[in-house]
């Protein structure tokens, strides 16, 4: 069995679009509607294969995800490929794998 992917994305009607595409690939999708749930999802014991993080949501915003996962779990943070996505360009500093840019076309991330 595949691990889930987790999608944290503070729009419910991203997550839906999400999780229908990924879903109908064949992948178990689990949701998160902002960045302290996904950590709250990973410290219980969640271990996807791959996250899909907003970078831009209230409260604990993408890049202050990426470091407490990097801090907290730093096995599973190093192991786990990050697809950044935001309406605005993305930090190079970051350490993800691939940025998106919002809205995500559905046909590029079936390439990807």
């Amino acid at each position: 069995m595949k691990a889930p992917i987790l999608v944290v994305d503070d729009n419910a009607d991203m997550r839906s679009l999400m999780k229908l595409f990924l879903s109908g690939e064949g992948y178990v999708v689990e949701l998160a509607s902002d960045g302290a749930s996904a950590l709250a999802r990973l410290r219980e014991g969640l271990r996807p294969g791959l996250v899909f993080l907003d970078m831009i949501m209230k409260g604990v915003d993408g890049r202050t995800f990426l470091s407490t996962f990097e801090t907290e779990l730093p096995e599973l943070f190093n192991g786990t490929p990050i697809v950044a996505t935001s309406g605005l360009e993305v930090a190079h500093d970051l350490k993800i794998s691939l940025y998106l840019k919002k809205p995500v076309d559905l046909a590029t991330l079936k390439q990807t």
